[in-house]
């Protein structure tokens, strides 16, 4: 049995997240929580693969002990988070970079981005629920990685963003705990990889992204604040459309090549997908609906999914430009029943179908799924300018984000917005 691997001192811990800071702009726990992903895949990965990403030099000896004290977590059944992962007052803030919890679920989540190839590689062999299970814990270790995407997560259940946050921390020690017991069993049961096994690991890892430098991020946090902080659009644009250059530079064109569709589950293609929805924010803001439309249509290219919910003011432009075959192809994209979807059928209806029993259908369907848009419309209420950061479903907040998509499209049809209103039978 091998020794236990011996833990690292304070000034060793503080020499690692020194490192951290100074070459990737992350903490320790960020560190660790990459590492761990690295150690719980279920194929050993040889040392100088991982090392070569982090861009090691002379840490390696440090590194290596890092992930052989997680490794051994995993084996024992015993891995853990770093200390001071606990819940902040303001859920939102547990999602800042500088909260343990935060850096440790970013660490994990980038690191996840750089091996999945080798994960979709096994998943097939493996039975149905081991698979599931294994999604299952990869959304819960990596949900405090990104506020988006967990209220994208929270907007399809009927708990609150709070909620989830307080049940998914309480949660976490026991997924740890399962996600290194399928780790560890799947270890056991895969045979133990050959010479040509490990080219095939780095045919696999060679063309990842590498992780960028600090110097990377603080100037492209550097252009997102001047752009915010400006209330003059055109410079706002200008300085966005720098910070894409930036990005795009950063990623290189093989990057755009190789993984269109599937950006966004690339920790390194997020400040592109990010800075891109800033940049199409701001041309809508200036009136360029054909350019925020065509940058819509770019990004959902770039990543299918649309983790940044994208679709929803794109279709609220497309209505208002009249695009309607465009529409349409997009709700046959998607096929969902959110409420800006239910609102467009409901202007769809009226505008070819009026009178119809189908239009008529959609009316109350959208009426329905939240009855404040059509009052709010009616009163040509504003949007306001400091807007709540979250809505539930019905509630006002989400009537507030209607208006802000779509309800230049609904003043711009005629005879639309007092249909809406008429007493629905």
């Amino acid at each position: 049995m091998a020794d236990t691997p011996a833990a690292l001192t304070s000034a060793q811990a503080r020499k690692l997240g020194q490192w951290a800071k100074k070459n990737h702009g992350q903490s320790l726990s960020w560190l660790r929580g990459y590492l761990f992903s690295l150690a719980a895949l279920p194929v050993p990965l040889p040392a100088h693969i991982w090392l070569s990403q982090l861009k090691a030099d002379e840490m390696e000896p440090l590194l290596e002990q890092q992930f052989a004290l997680l490794a051994d977590d995993i084996a024992q059944g015993t891995p853990k988070l770093p200390n001071g992962c606990s819940l902040t007052p303001d859920c939102r803030d547990n999602f800042q970079q500088g909260q343990p919890l935060s850096d440790w679920s970013r660490g994990f989540d980038q690191a996840m981005s750089l091996i999945f190839a080798l994960w979709e590689e096994l998943l097939p062999k493996l039975e149905e629920t081991v698979a599931e299970e294994l999604d299952a814990c990869w959304c819960m270790l990596s949900f405090f990685a990104d506020l988006p995407e967990a209220i994208n997560l929270t907007d399809s259940t009927p708990i609150t963003l709070e909620e989830m946050c307080l049940a998914t921390r309480g949660d976490l020690p026991a997924v740890l705990k399962r996600y290194a017991f399928i780790s560890t069993q799947l270890r056991a049961d895969l045979p133990t990889p050959t010479a040509s096994d490990e080219e095939a690991l780095l045919d696999l890892l060679q063309n990842q992204p590498e992780l960028e430098s600090e110097e990377y991020f603080d100037q492209l946090e550097k252009l997102w604040e001047q752009a915010m902080g400006t209330e003059e659009l055109d410079e706002r644009a200008g300085l966005l459309e720098a910070a894409l250059d930036t990005t795009a530079a950063a990623l290189g064109e093989e990057c755009f090549e190789q993984h269109a569709g599937a950006f966004w589950g690339l920790m390194e293609t997020r400040p592109y997908m990010q800075t891109l929805a800033m940049l199409i924010e701001c041309y809508q803001m200036q009136g360029r609906l054909e350019l925020a439309i065509s940058q819509s249509e770019r990004a959902l290219q770039l990543c299918p999914s649309d983790n940044l919910g994208l679709r929803y003011p794109l279709i609220g432009m497309l209505l208002e430009s009249r695009q309607y075959s465009r529409v349409h192809a997009l709700m046959e994209q998607f096929d969902e029943n959110s409420v800006f979807f239910h609102y467009a059928r409901a202007l769809l209806g009226f505008i070819e179908q009026r009178g119809s029993l189908k239009a008529t259908s959609a009316r109350k369907k959208a009426v329905k799924s939240n009855r404040h848009f059509p009052e709010m419309l009616r009163a040509q209420t504003p949007v306001p300018e400091d807007r709540a950061p979250h809505y539930s479903p019905g509630d006002k907040n989400e009537a507030i984000m209607l208006l802000e998509f779509m309800s230049n499209a609904w003043y711009d049809t005629e005879g639309a917005v007092r249909w809406l209103c008429s007493k629905q039978k």
